[in-house]
């Protein structure tokens, strides 16, 4: 758990609303592409428009910010939004800049949103002519306004057209904020809840307070009126109101407030607090608590800036001891937190208090399983405050109780110069606590080289009947490397049935018998409870893969089994694989991609493999699918019902038919079916084509050409619909074909094309290549054939070698495609790709990426200097600097300098700075100290290259430059 972070919702993230008659401030007609796959540029028109409901601002009103897209092209365009909410306060998809009249930036109050985000839904709508989508979003979720005055603001959105972040419709308007009146404060703040009121006696969902935007401290004193008066509804949304407030006031407030007998606010107001206090954490003195945490850094470093002095220590602290001394779990995580902060020596006896109570308890607590490190009730974060406080207070030498042992133990792993003269005897008994987590924290803390007579007691806890003493015991053999603990480990790991002891056990044994270690692995295979973290642990050791994952979703698989009979005959397979392969596998090989004696079977057949070069195994069982009969007439009636099930209210099947899909020109004469559907305005075609559709879109068909999302297949048969229909599409299509799935290699469809073309491959290449051939005059016409047949899952490399080898401008679709299919003749092209001076920086950069994933950039890096040299944009110059590092090329700490001095911008500097450190090119000193200078030097967060950073910003770039430097200095 977080001690720190108080929930509230809001439920205003960003939604359709129409738009009032506002000035408006019209973009100029822009072009782009469709979408970030539509390598057919078809080009559209539009004009994208902003503006706020009102003129005039109180600084603290909730401003909100309209823009719209309106199609001004003859043909329907189509955008797509969503997908991007979930789990922060705003949408992240929409950028929103606010400058000042000075030429300030308003800071984003959230600048790591999307770190946070989870997705949500999202969909698509088209656009016909003269038609307009409107948009209302909430300013103060994305620009902080600090000050009175007018403001040029401009909103973007990428709106899945595909276009780089400088060409996204982008609008502006001009909006003036002005600082209100005491009165003015107060009336507004009764407003908003008044608001909220009538909404919730309408019983809407929207019925909330909107506080958020009232994080000025005029507001202070009406809110706390407003806590002092108002219901308990209100309370938690006025205490989050507050908590915005970054000022010394509203933190004297929240202290007041947290101290008082009201435990329900005490509580609230406690958490609020906690926001702004001086974390160690924040200065890297502590590390996270795990991997998930969300720390909210940036909004942090904001609060303790701008509110907290060290006057207020004194208080804090004895708030934390009041809150450590509750027999309340989370008020307890919060004293304890209190202290983490602001705790003295005087403050250790009280950690030492809660520690004894905590470690005493730790004994009876049910084992935690949904959170690794476990934190033992309460432990793990008295033990934070513990380590902060160990260097603070006076640790006795002569522990009796657990809390003082546990801040012994702590002090000893700190503190190089604690030993006192009787430690390691001291430490024996710790081992043999009857409390297994001071045994655990002995095992975490010892000092090592090990002494010898710690040896008998780290294998006895090798067996203990506490999985986390176990857990700690391997990590600490793991880290000793004795060939001592050998057979105490295989044990371990032979027994093992819980998944963190099963990862420990297996990394200790590992590097002591890599092939010992495997064999166990695979002979628990067989046991359904575990053999899943046993798989987990012993595919990265006998194979060098990337990620791993379930095909369970993909239903055309046909392959999901059960876990039990699986393990059974992987058992076997492996166990003989491994005695057949010892000799190879002591030698430190690794099966490669392709291994002939290797095959599905060595997997559960609903399991893929990431492979280093982007592509899966096993591939899928090839599927060589019979051509479906689609003038059956039974065969037509099931896919009729399928497709009258799926259409929307309004809509009915108008006709059906049979033949070949508007604007596709196909390999065979096989009949495909069509389904012509209608609401009486306007009508549109569904189209089931066979699985092993072999075909390409035309350029001036008749109907528009196809989107990747348009096309939906399984191992069957594919059905398709007009680009024209997308919001049909979006809403109701995969419902016509069952357990579909999108059919483009480069949109997860590699899966499906391998079982359905899978031992096929060169026949289908060759199918495609002649239809190209005989149909394909210029480059536009193979251009679209070859991003067609990506878009219908048909490997046809040799159309997608040809179109590289045309192509010009942006060919990152073929260059997915390549890298997923692989093959000598591919690097090829890669290379071609990096080394032609007319290929986009984009088309360099994604070209580097993918020789780097199959291993042929090494060898390459004179191309990649030459291709930096012409690179203009910032990121992907950066990024193609990276990729030379990891050459070994002894021209790469140059080249990489050379970048470093063209770049303008400061945060790619910084990440250079990384690069450079890392290559020791300690030429690069004196630009690294000059970038240093200006970070050190910024005040308003303004840097080269017309940049602005927020002060989390900075301190960020400020800390890695150091480092830089530090390693560049260090570097032999």
């Amino acid at each position: 758990m977080n001690p720190r972070k108080p929930s509230y919702l809001l439920f205003w993230i960003c939604f359709l609303v129409g738009l009032g008659s506002h000035a408006e401030v019209m973009a100029a007609p822009a072009h782009g592409k469709l979408s970030s796959s539509n390598a057919a540029k078809v080009p559209m028109q539009y004009k994208v428009r902003a503006s706020f409901d009102k003129e005039k601002y109180f600084l603290g009103e909730n401003a909100m910010l309209n823009f719209s897209i309106e199609n001004t092209g003859i043909d329907p365009i189509t955008i797509e939004t969503g997908g991007d909410y979930r789990g922060t306060l705003r949408a992240t998809r929409f950028q929103i800049k606010a400058v000042a009249e000075d030429g300030s930036v308003a800071p984003d109050p959230h600048p790591d949103a999307a770190l946070y985000c989870e997705g949500g839904l999202s969909g698509g709508r088209k656009l016909n002519h003269s038609q307009s989508a409107n948009f209302s979003v909430a300013l103060p979720l994305y620009a902080r306004i600090e000050k009175a005055g007018k403001y040029k603001v401009s909103v973007s959105h990428d709106f899945g057209l595909g276009l780089p972040e400088k060409k996204r419709p982008t609008a502006t308007t001009e909006v003036q904020f002005v600082s209100p009146s005491a009165s003015e404060a107060r009336k507004l703040v009764e407003e908003v809840y008044a608001e909220a009121r009538q909404k919730a006696a309408a019983r809407r969902s929207d019925a909330y307070e909107d506080v958020s935007a009232l994080s000025y401290p005029i507001y202070l004193q009406p809110l706390l009126d407003k806590l002092e008066n108002g219901n308990s509804k209100e309370a938690e949304s006025t205490l989050y109101a507050i908590g915005n407030i970054a000022s010394l006031d509203a933190t004297r407030a929240l202290l007041s407030i947290a101290g008082k007998n009201n435990k329900e606010l005490a509580l609230l107001a406690a958490k609020h607090l906690s926001m702004r206090l001086p974390d160690p954490e924040l200065k890297g003195d502590l590390p996270k608590r795990n991997v998930f945490e969300v720390s909210y850094d940036p909004e942090r470093r904001r609060l303790v800036q701008a509110s907290w002095q060290a006057n207020l220590a004194p208080s804090v602290r004895q708030l934390g001891k009041r809150f450590l001394s509750s027999s309340d779990k989370e008020e307890q995580q919060l004293g304890a937190f209190m202290l983490q902060c602001v705790g003295d020596a005087d403050s250790v006896k009280s950690v030492v208090a809660a520690l004894d109570v905590a470690i005493t308890k730790s004994k009876t607590l049910p084992l935690e399983s949904n959170l690794y490190p476990r934190p033992r009730g309460n432990v793990a974060e008295l033990m934070r405050t513990a380590n902060v406080l160990a260097k603070r207070g006076s640790v006795s030498e002569n522990p009796q109780s657990p809390g003082e042992c546990a801040l012994y133990m702590t002090l000893i792993s700190i503190d190089a110069k604690f030993r006192p003269a009787d430690w390691q005897s001291r430490y024996l008994s710790f081992f043999k606590s009857d409390i297994p987590y001071l045994r655990e924290l002995a095992l975490q803390t010892v000092p090592t080289p090990l002494p010898a007579k710690f040896t008998p007691e780290v294998a006895r806890l090798l067996k203990d009947p506490d999985v986390d003493v176990q857990i700690a015991a391997c990590h600490l053999t793991e880290k000793l490397k004795s060939v001592s603990f050998k057979k105490d480990l295989a044990y371990v790991l032979s027994n093992a049935k819980e998944q963190w002891l099963i990862n420990a056990a297996s990394n200790a044994l590992a590097q002591l018998d890599r092939v010992e270690c495997l064999r166990i692995l695979a002979s628990k295979f067989d046991d359904p409870k575990v053999m899943q973290a046993c798989l987990l642990q012993f595919i990265p050791g006998i194979m060098p893969v990337a990620s791993w994952g379930s095909r369970s979703g993909l239903a055309s698989s046909g392959e999901d089994e059960d876990m039990g009979v699986a393990g059974k005959r992987m058992k076997i397979l492996w166990l003989k694989f491994i005695n057949d392969n010892e000799a190879f596998l002591r030698k430190g090989g690794l099966i490669k991609r392709g291994d002939p004696r290797i095959t599905a079977d060595y997997l559960p057949h609903n399991m893929s493999l990431g492979m280093l070069n982007g592509t899966e195994w096993p591939p899928l069982k090839a599927n060589n699918p019979k051509a479906t009969n689609f003038e059956d007439v039974e065969t037509q009636n099931q896919l009729l019902q399928k497709v009258k099930a799926a259409l929307p209210p309004g809509w009915q099947i108008k006709s059906k038919g049979t033949g070949l899909p508007d604007g596709w020109i196909c390999s065979s004469k096989s009949p495909c079916f069509r389904v012509t559907i209608s609401n009486g305005k306007s009508d549109n075609s569904i189209w089931y084509v066979p699985a092993d559709w072999i075909a390409i879109r035309k350029i001036d068909g008749t109907a528009s050409g196809a989107q990747w999302d348009c096309i939906n297949g399984n191992a069957t048969m594919k059905v398709m619909c007009q680009r024209a229909n997308y919001k049909f599409i979006s809403e109701n299509f995969r419902r016509m074909l069952p357990n579909g799935f999108t059919t483009s290699l480069i949109n997860s469809g590699f899966y499906l094309s391998q079982q359905i073309f899978g031992g096929r491959e060169e026949e289908a290449d060759r199918k495609a290549l002649q239809l190209v051939n005989e149909n394909c005059k210029s480059a536009k016409e193979l251009n679209t054939a070859a991003i067609s047949l990506i878009e219908l899952g048909v490997p046809a490399k040799q159309v997608f070698l040809k179109a590289a080898r045309q192509g010009k401008g942006d060919t990152t679709w073929l260059i997915s495609a390549l890298r997923l299919i692989g093959g000598k003749d591919a690097a090829a092209i890669f290379l071609k790709m990096l080394d032609d001076p007319d290929s986009t920086d984009l088309v360099r950069q994604r070209s580097a990426q993918a020789l780097e994933e199959m291993g042929e950039l090494r060898n390459a890096a004179p191309l990649v200097i030459k291709a930096m040299q012409s690179t203009k944009h910032e990121e992907s110059l950066c990024a193609l600097a990276k990729y030379l590092a990891g050459t070994g090329s002894p021209q790469a700490g140059k080249a990489v300098y050379q970048a470093f001095n063209r770049i303008e911008n400061p945060y790619y500097k910084v990440e250079l700075a990384d690069v450079l450190a890392g290559l020791h090119y300690k030429d690069a000193a004196p630009g690294l100290q000059k970038l240093q200078s200006e970070i050190s030097n910024s005040k308003d967060g303004s840097l080269s290259g017309g940049t602005h950073f927020v002060d989390w910003q900075l301190q960020d770039m400020k800390q890695r430059i150091n480092t830089a430097l530090k390693r560049l200095a260090e570097s032999h």
